[in-house]
Parts: structure tokens; sequence; C-alpha cells
């Protein structure tokens, strides 16, 4: 869950780990 948050707040972070589809 921790990894979520910190993703979130990292627009760069989520896109190179993949999360991209999930903040869009």
């Amino acid at each position: 869950v921790s990894s979520d948050v910190a993703q979130a707040q990292s627009p760069v972070k989520p896109i190179v780990s993949g999360t991209a589809q999930f903040e869009m």
C-alpha cells in the first residue's frame, strides 16, 4: 500500500513502474 502512495505522489514513478494505467 505504501508503494501506491509513493507512486501517486510521483507521476513519473508510476509511469516507469508501469502503474500509469492505474493513475490514468
